[in-house]
């Protein structure tokens, strides 16, 4: 079904990757915080909070009017925003982020814009053909769901 519905999706208009950081975001804070809120609390114990942040495009043009270098300004100070946010600290001390981002760029985007955004730079994919999308996230799910021993 969801390959069906990605199969219609035509483009049809701007891209603005802050509005799509922020509304992922909200879909992951706890209720009331946002039009999708009523995840669990940040700081849970044994619960990771991941989001992917996907395009197809660069930055073009927000409602206000601006160019991409306004909006890439805004989308890494959100990313910045989403990734300074901590609840909790691993057994070292070191802060486990609320929200860990993956980033993926489909065939066009600031490559840049989208590697910083990401956790770290291992969590930035690069697709040069929609037909890799799959296999990109068969990759984030092996990340996310691998299981870490530490003694």
């Amino acid at each position: 079904a969801l390959r069906a519905t990605i199969d219609t999706m035509q483009p049809s208009g701007y891209t603005n990757l802050t509005i799509g950081a922020r509304f992922g975001f909200a879909a992951l804070t706890p209720a009331g915080t946002g039009p999708l809120g009523g995840g669990v609390a940040f700081g849970t114990p044994d619960v990771d909070k991941y989001m992917i942040l996907l395009t197809d495009g660069d930055n073009t043009m927000d409602r206000a009017g601006g160019g991409s270098g306004a909006i890439d300004t805004r989308t890494k100070a959100m990313c910045d925003d989403i990734k300074s946010r901590s609840s909790r600290t691993d057994a070292r001390g070191r802060p486990i982020p609320d929200v860990k981002i993956f980033t993926v760029r489909v065939i066009e985007g600031n490559r840049t814009l989208l590697r910083n955004c990401a956790t770290d730079a291992s969590m930035y994919k690069e697709v040069t053909d929609a037909s890799q999308i799959d296999a990109v996230f068969k990759d984030i799910m092996r990340e996310i769901t691998r299981l870490q021993l530490t003694m």
